[in-house]
């Protein structure tokens, strides 16, 4: 069975946030050469609490421990928590939006688009 996006040159990572032994939330990393794009989902039950925030900083802490230093995220317009969320991470709105009408959020050693050389494909 294959696993991932068939790219040797590209990692689909997932991290499964767990609460007291319940599984609440994911946080999500594609990792290329150029950086990783970041994704966070926590249950409704468990928002408002901090969660996305603490478990997308330790993935992201785990990325750049890693060697991952440029970090994105692709955020809806209207979704205003993970506008906080991608905030608090260190991430700011890089003022352009990718194919689907979505922010892109980027931290200081991340630009967007990608450029030619980076191989970094939009998503």
């Amino acid at each position: 069975m294959p696993a991932g996006s068939g790219d040797d040159e590209e990692a689909w990572l997932t991290w499964v946030v767990r609460l007291q032994g319940v599984t609440i939330g994911i946080v999500q990393a594609t990792v290329r050469p150029a950086g990783a794009d970041l994704a966070w989902v926590i249950g409704l039950e468990w928002q408002n609490r901090g969660l996305a925030t603490e478990a997308a900083r330790a993935v992201c802490e785990w990325l750049e421990g890693n060697g991952v230093t440029a970090l994105l995220a692709h955020i809806h317009p209207d979704n205003s928590a993970s506008h906080a969320v991608a905030t608090r991470l260190g991430l700011r709105s890089s003022g352009k939006t990718d194919d689907d009408g979505e922010v892109v959020w980027v931290n200081d050693h991340a630009t967007w688009p990608p450029s030619q050389s980076a191989d970094c494909p939009e998503r």
